[in-house]
């Protein structure tokens, strides 16, 4: 299920970060922004399940 976190988030930073030419004032933020919490988003995510895994509640 990971890469699919990775499959919708990229497509969506894209449309982020092209915000920043329309606003180029503020490109470093759509830019830091979009990708820290990606990052976020998928360090949590992966702690989740590994946490579920531990537990046993996931079956192979």
């Amino acid at each position: 299920m990971s890469p699919l976190w990775g499959a919708f988030l990229m497509p969506l930073i894209g449309v982020v970060l092209l915000l920043g030419l329309v606003l180029p004032r503020y490109a470093i933020w759509f830019v830091l922004v979009p990708a820290l919490a990606s990052a976020l988003v998928s360090v949590v995510y992966s702690y989740v399940v590994y946490r579920r895994e531990r537990q046993g509640s996931v079956t192979a």
